[in-house]
């Protein structure tokens, strides 16, 4: 059994609230050495941003749209203040970091070849994508010395894509779950080596659900670390055939998600 920690490159999105929940318990542990933090934009791809926002109000609506402005808004002003008073829960990827003394950098393009010698230059064992709104290019995929993971927020094969917590109440599941899987160049289709289960309540909000997903994805990204630092993952094919995909919700999934009564916040 190794006694030596296992070095980690997260790359993740720039996000207030659910990414620094999952990123808990592995910036805590003693045997995970976390080389740097890199985050993307929110918008998928390299799309402009002025373009997502606008493409995310016509599928939202007014009213979801202005919810999302203020629960953002308060966590990133809450983010904020505790960064400059030195004090609080840091509630961003960037507050995280420099919590933790880790080094941080926001990219537009993960897969430049500026980034891509960055990466190799940190030399890490994993490199660790939680949430990644860009898909690896092979070369990147190739840089770590041990792999490349990513954990996805449903039971893969099922609800493979985005926003899968959306996805799993609009089709009123009676749970989802957290899948740690292997990278490949097809998106979530890797062997899995951890998954776990999360029961889908009848209150559920959107919020309330990828909180606990993140809670139980904290545990789980942790678990699946120390199986590889230990050198001893049982890995789980993926037959993608068999499971689904989706992408980001239109105005008409929306309103059939409201109208199951079912809230974002």
């Amino acid at each position: 059994m190794s006694d030596e920690p296992l070095s980690v490159l997260i790359i993740t999105v720039d996000e207030q609230y659910y990414i620094p929940r999952i990123l808990r318990d592995v910036l805590e542990s003693e045997m995970v050495d976390i080389r740097g933090i890199t985050t993307l934009s929110p918008t998928l791809g390299t799309q402009g941003l002025i373009p997502f926002i606008i493409e995310l109000y016509r599928s939202f609506g007014p009213r979801v749209f202005a919810q999302h402005l203020g629960f953002y808004g308060k966590y990133r002003l809450m983010d904020n203040l505790n960064r400059l008073l030195g004090w609080g829960r840091p509630f961003s990827p960037k507050a995280l970091a420099a919590r933790n003394n880790v080094e941080y950098r926001h990219v537009d393009d993960i897969n430049s070849s500026d980034y891509v010698s960055y990466a190799r230059e940190v030399n890490p064992d994993v490199l660790l994508s939680v949430a990644a709104t860009q898909k690896f290019d092979s070369t990147l995929l190739s840089v770590p010395e041990k792999c490349a993971i990513n954990i996805h927020s449903s039971l893969l094969p099922e609800y493979r894509g985005v926003s899968p917590s959306f996805w799993t109440l609009r089709y009123d599941e009676p749970e989802t779950g957290v899948t740690v899987h292997y990278m490949h160049d097809e998106i979530d289709t890797g062997d899995v080596i951890v998954q776990q289960s999360v029961p889908i309540r009848d209150d559920d909000t959107l919020h309330t659900l990828n909180t606990r997903v993140a809670d139980v994805g904290s545990e789980v990204l942790l678990d699946a670390l120390e199986q590889i630092r230990q050198g001893n993952v049982d890995a789980t094919p993926i037959d993608a055939e068999e499971g689904s995909y989706y992408s980001m919700p239109d105005r008409e999934d929306v309103r059939a998600f409201l109208d199951q009564e079912r809230e974002f916040f």
